[in-house]
């Protein structure tokens, strides 16, 4: 799977736009893999906004892939942005979807970087969830 050249044109684009608008700094980036290193990652992050995933996208030039619920898979345009250009791709919440475990491991097995918000209502309930400070491997 490789990434889509108009997500790096929109990110390119709007990156200086959103930081003037919204002022955001990045802090602890030494911490993220390297591209290079050949290492699986996953990062899972509170969400707290709907732009969440830009934020992320923009503060950092790895690309993430991001499991995303089905519900924003249903409107063509939105299913092709998030899909083709932003590579995301739908998860059904609540049913134990295979399809999507399986493409996140197939993501992560193939070196990208999976991006996860386990908040079960995302950004519309707002309760921190508490992460273990622990490495997650898959092999």
């Amino acid at each position: 799977m490789s990434e889509h050249p108009l997500k790096r044109i929109l990110l390119t684009i709007f990156r200086p736009i959103v930081k003037l608008i919204f002022p955001y700094r990045v802090i602890g980036l030494e911490n993220l893999p390297d591209e290079n290193d050949g290492g699986r990652y996953i990062i899972c992050c509170n969400h707290l906004s709907v732009v969440d995933p830009v934020f992320l996208l923009m503060g950092q030039k790895r690309p993430i892939y991001f499991m995303a619920k089905a519900e924003l898979f249903q409107k063509w345009f939105v299913a092709w942005l998030l899909g083709t250009v932003m590579g995301a791709f739908p998860v059904d919440r609540g049913k134990g979807d295979m399809s999507a475990i399986n493409h996140a491991f197939k993501l992560v097995n193939n070196g990208k970087f999976l991006g996860i918000f386990p908040q079960v209502n995302g950004p519309y309930y707002i309760q921190l969830v508490h992460f273990l400070p622990h490495k997650i491997y898959t092999y």
